[in-house]
């Protein structure tokens, strides 16, 4: 395990936390994380901050039937965070610690002490009560971490080509990572050749594209960027309302497609965030394309 300035491992709350559930689970016939593995376990070898930050519930949002928008006022000056990573939230009055990626741009923190989460309704504890006990006022806590992310020292790097590649709630990490590129682009003084960007964001249907029309508006703001919107379970109709959404599943020809356009591949970097059956079929079909596994970085739903 590496250790880096400021930086700690979650070894010893993990020690405490596994004790704890050991004497409520002998006084409580079933476990009340409702089949899930518990975050703190699943990210144990993640590194995290040492910072823990109260933070308050500012808006609550439906952004579709099943998933809803949360924005929280951070109140600890430094707590920071990187484009892709997520946070440990702990409910008052809920047992089991909540693990939920941010999707809104480091820079919307620095500016308004604000950031974001999208969350997709299950009966996991933490998410049950956020989607449905969760309002405005409510005080939680939450320290970040995680290792996956786009953080380019020194800003874009010219001629680098990004292909972000999302499924789902999947789209989170990756929102946030599209959005601090964007912001970086508008940063950087030259910006003649700051590399090709390409996004593919696949839902089951059109009411789970929650984040279809920022995306778009973005790829508007920026001639580098383009999205690609794909719909597995549903059928396209006659007069379908958008021509950039494709009705089905990301496959090879879609790869081949990006691929060509992100040329030369060396210079290329992937971000996959979603199920782990999409992103292994992925991952695989890039490095059939020639993609090397050392150009892809995945995070996959557990």
């Amino acid at each position: 395990m590496r250790y880096h300035h400021g930086k700690v491992t979650t070894h010893h709350w993990l020690r405490w936390y596994r004790s704890l559930r050991l004497v409520q689970m002998c006084s409580s016939p079933a476990s009340s994380n409702n089949g899930h593995r518990h975050h703190l376990e699943v990210t144990d070898h993640a590194e995290r901050s040492k910072v823990m930050s109260s933070a308050e519930v500012v808006s609550v949002m439906k952004l579709s039937q099943t998933v809803t928008g949360f924005t929280l006022r951070v109140a600890d000056q430094r707590l920071t965070f990187k484009a892709g990573q997520w946070l440990d939230l702990f409910i008052p009055g809920v047992e089991v610690v909540g693990g939920y990626s941010i999707c809104s741009p480091p820079h919307q923190l620095v500016t308004d002490r604000t950031l974001q989460l999208a969350i997709k309704s299950s009966p996991h504890t933490p998410t049950l009560w956020m989607c449905t006990q969760c309002k405005v006022g409510d005080k939680l806590s939450i320290r970040v971490g995680g290792d996956y992310y786009y953080d380019p020292p020194g800003g874009v790097e010219h001629g680098r080509h990004l292909l972000f590649i999302a499924g789902g709630i999947g789209i989170n990490p990756i929102l946030s990572m599209v959005q601090h590129h964007v912001h970086l682009q508008t940063q950087q003084h030259d910006q003649t050749d700051t590399g090709r960007v390409q996004v593919l964001y696949s839902t089951k249907s059109r009411d789970e594209l929650v984040f279809c029309d920022q995306l778009a508006e973005l790829a508007r703001s920026s001639a580098s960027l383009m999205m690609s919107f794909y719909i597995t379970r549903e059928k396209s109709t006659a007069n379908q309302e958008r021509s950039d959404i494709k009705y089905h599943r990301i496959n090879r020809d879609d790869l081949e497609q990006c691929l060509s356009r992100l040329q030369p591949s060396d210079n290329l970097t992937c971000y996959l965030c979603g199920p782990q059956q999409m992103v292994d079929m992925i991952t695989t079909t890039l490095e059939q394309l020639g993609v090397k596994n050392s150009q892809i970085n995945s995070e996959k739903w557990w």
